[in-house]
């Protein structure tokens, strides 16, 4: 059997850097992860991933695998709160003028907030005896050998501290679009990867709302989608942990949901049928509406 190796770094602690982790923990000895934002005990958003605060969807497989990384993960969810059910029987999913049919498929699926599921991951990532995580701190730049040959780690800057460096093996980015790394490897002599822009200006509208118990027989996810080219508008409705809805508003090339209540709900009526509009018109909001609007443009590898 080969000997693990020493030292991995992983930049990034959200879900891919945190399953890294996990992977990686079975063939070194140990694992950093290296975080900008301090990391949260409880289910919550942190500044490092403002998406979390819309509504996420986990596919089979990929509960699948977690659930093969984290024995009982799928249980523990549930436990919390999370809603379970057959991917094809318990989901609404209209789209092209009509609702596709429904009927059970044998996939387990499991509905839940992006911080509850990812606390979940970081918790059990931590507790592994050769994880580790530095918080608060800055990446600075990549480290590289004289002749440029290999990668040697990292250099950081902890909250208020000075520049030190951070050995390693082997160095992952998992820092997501905010990467720095194209930039790193010019620095270092290697060049930026090719990129290529696709025009979206996409904006993603959510709100909170009070799920009550006479709604427990309700079907836990909607997926609206419009047909395109014309329609621009989607939405999606979803049951998550706490008694809640979870309902966000999508919309491409500019046309975004309003963030006021009125204009959230006419949004929600506005698209290709109205059923989240007519789930949460009377339903008691738990939070005000969260935007997050990405660049017009999106830069893809080639």
């Amino acid at each position: 059997m080969q000997a693990k190796r020493q030292h991995a770094i992983v930049l990034g602690a959200s879900m891919a850097g945190l399953l890294t982790a996990r992977v990686l923990s079975e063939q070194f000895e140990r694992v950093t992860l290296v975080e900008r934002d301090r990391l949260p005990d409880e289910a919550t958003s942190r500044k490092g991933v403002p998406q979390s605060r819309h509504a996420h969807g986990l596919l089979a497989r990929g509960l699948r695998t977690m659930e093969q990384l984290f024995p009982g993960l799928t249980a523990s969810l549930v436990a919390g709160g999370a809603v379970s059910g057959d991917i094809g029987r318990d989901a609404c999913w209209y789209q092209f003028g009509g609702y596709k049919v429904r009927a059970d498929v044998g996939l387990p699926g499991v509905v839940m907030t992006r911080p509850y599921l990812e606390a979940h991951i970081r918790q059990r990532v931590l507790g592994r005896s050769n994880v580790v995580a530095i918080q608060e701190a800055d990446i600075l730049g990549l480290l590289a050998a004289e002749d440029r040959g290999r990668l040697l780690g990292i250099s950081l800057r902890r909250h208020g501290g000075q520049p030190e460096q951070l050995l390693a093996d082997l160095t992952v980015d998992a820092t997501g679009r905010g990467t720095q790394s194209p930039k790193w490897l010019e620095t270092l002599g290697y060049g930026r990867p090719a990129e290529s822009i696709v025009k979206i200006n996409v904006g993603y509208t959510s709100r909170l709302y009070e799920r009550k118990p006479g709604d427990s027989h309700a079907v836990p996810v909607y997926i609206i989608a419009a047909t395109p080219p014309e329609g621009k508008r989607y939405g999606s409705l979803l049951a998550v942990e706490g008694q809640r809805w979870i309902v966000t508003l999508i919309g491409f090339l500019g046309d975004h949901s309003p963030t006021d209540e009125a204009g959230f709900l006419e949004f929600a009526r506005s698209l290709p049928t109205p059923d989240i509009y007519q789930h949460v018109q009377s339903a008691q909001p738990l939070r005000v509406c969260e935007f997050i609007q990405f660049p017009a443009d999106f830069l893809r590898p080639n």
